[in-house]
């Protein structure tokens, strides 16, 4: 199930995979243009960012905002103002770093029994 739920989303969107420099998978993410979960009914023409990974031996590496600019790009392509994710409320470090990647915190909605806190960045022009 988990799978098939998986394949929809990249059908609906891309799948984004960095690889360094010998070809190994470091990181990626899933983008797509239509608003899920929290994000349904709000303004604003975005591309959404969702499952940002970065492969354990590489943290602390930047592999993370290289996959965010990479996004971001992906996001501009699509004609999109905006780039938008969310995370758990609670994760305090992880907050921090998507602020230090130049998203804004806005605010925090519920979410299958938690809360997660909202951010966007705005894409840069071509």
């Amino acid at each position: 199930a988990q799978a098939a739920s998986l394949a929809a989303e990249v059908r609906e969107g891309a799948l984004l995979c960095l690889r360094d420099e010998s070809g190994t998978l470091v990181g990626g993410c899933l983008l797509g243009t239509r608003p899920y979960g929290p994000w349904r009914g709000r303004p604003g023409e975005a591309a959404y960012l969702q499952r940002l990974v970065v492969a354990r031996a590489v943290a602390g590496r930047g592999w993370g905002a290289r996959v965010v600019e990479h996004a971001q790009r992906w996001a501009g392509a699509q004609g999109r103002a905006l780039l938008r994710l969310d995370c758990w409320e609670g994760n305090a470090v992880l907050r921090a770093y998507y602020r230090g990647l130049g998203f804004v915190e806005l605010d925090t909605v519920p979410q299958d029994g938690h809360r997660v806190r909202l951010f966007e960045r705005v894409v840069a022009g071509p």
